[in-house]
């Protein structure tokens, strides 16, 4: 859940302890928690200790390490760690490499205190110009506005910037929400380069898919 869908759970259905967690299948159950007992916008805003003995790092496209605060693809290794897959040596090779790390698929980026936020899939990474944008960055901002219930963003062709951001809206019932008005809460709240170039408020998200 993103920080704003979290914050709506705590306000909305009052459950003042729940923490968000992250973990697939070849890590399982989790590598990385909140927790319940640190101040309220600690706990929901998505940045998750990693569980003890599991270790992550942040991976760029040219296979460089990340500097605390950017995102890449985030790779892990512990006890937590899948051995392979079964009967499966080439999609094990794929993504396990010899020593051990994981490679989730996964966007993600560690603070300065080693804390891992998700920041969405890899391959739904947007690329404007020369800059990755993760359309979960956008959605989070979007969510925030009073009138948003529910946002998602998707990558369109442009003819010079490669791709750039196009958002689907849902309104919260009764609200008389502006395209306008969402777009100028991006501008306030984003850098250029991730404000939504297309923004189009729907009833629903079946037209266009979740994914």
């Amino acid at each position: 859940a993103s920080p704003a869908i979290a914050a709506r759970v705590v306000d909305e259905l009052g459950a003042r302890e729940a923490v968000l967690a992250y973990g697939q299948s070849e890590a399982s159950p989790n590598l990385a928690l909140s927790c319940c007992w640190e101040p309220p916008e600690l706990e929901i805003s998505g940045r998750m200790r990693l569980q003890p003995g599991v270790e992550v790092r942040i991976r760029g496209e040219n296979g460089t390490e990340c500097p605390p605060g950017v995102a890449g693809e985030f790779q892990v290794r512990g006890w937590n760690v899948m051995r392979g897959y079964f009967d499966k040596p080439a999609e094990t090779a794929a993504v396990l490499s010899e020593d051990g790390w994981l490679s989730t698929g996964d966007l993600g980026r560690l603070d300065e205190n080693g804390r891992l936020e998700f920041a969405g899939r890899c391959k739904e990474m947007i690329r404007v110009g020369g800059e990755n944008v993760a359309p979960a960055d956008i959605e989070d901002v979007l969510q925030r506005h009073p009138k948003v219930r529910q946002a998602q963003v998707v990558g369109v062709p442009h003819p010079r910037l490669i791709e750039v951001p196009a958002a689907f809206v849902i309104a919260r019932a009764g609200a008389d929400c502006a395209t306008d008005e969402l777009l100028e809460w991006c501008r306030a709240r984003l850098a250029g380069f991730k404000v939504p170039h297309y923004l189009k408020i729907v009833e629903d998200f079946e037209s266009v898919g979740m994914t």
